[in-house]
């Protein structure tokens, strides 16, 4: 699950709003938290907030900005000699 961290304005707004709606804000924050980039109502923005992602719930939009960083992934031999070398090959 991804750590979800609430912009003051979505605080302020949350604390607001009456019970019916604290639980759908609190359940699309669930699904954004398991996967902040799937699902049906998530779209990716364009221009210049290209790097965010919107959640539609109803007639409310819910902005997501990922801050997270990709890992690459690799391997390399244990013996630490270059993958594209071969044993015993002659020049």
């Amino acid at each position: 699950m991804h750590k979800i961290i609430l912009h003051r304005n979505a605080v302020k707004f949350y604390r607001k709003a009456d019970d019916g709606l604290k639980e759908r804000v609190a359940d699309a924050i669930d699904i954004i938290a398991r996967n902040p980039r799937l699902g049906g109502h998530i779209r990716k923005l364009k221009g210049d907030l290209k790097h965010m992602h919107r959640f539609r719930m109803g007639d409310l939009r819910i902005f997501t900005r990922s801050t997270m960083r990709k890992k690459l992934c690799g391997s390399r031999p244990s013996n630490g000699e270059d993958r594209h070398t071969s044993k015993g090959s002659s020049g």
